[in-house]
């Protein structure tokens, strides 16, 4: 999973890992399987898995240190 961020001005475009982490084995990988919901806050999301119903937190930032992808159980 990537984070793209696009600027009119180069400093402000970037894209980074957010997790090289499969979540699936890879005889389950499926097109369409996860996917990915905007909430309120611009910097958070909700990752789905639509086959199994597993969900995660996912949190944009600019810091390395403040990226996250955190099951919810």
């Amino acid at each position: 999973m990537w984070q793209v961020q696009w600027g009119t001005e180069s400093k402000y475009q970037f894209e980074e890992t957010l997790s090289i982490i499969s979540r699936v084995d890879k005889e389950e990988e499926k097109n369409g399987r996860f996917f990915l919901y905007p909430t309120t806050n611009i910097y958070n999301f909700v990752l789905l898995d639509q086959v199994d119903g597993r969900v995660w937190q996912v949190q944009w930032s600019t810091k390395p240190e403040d990226r996250l992808v955190e099951r919810i159980n």
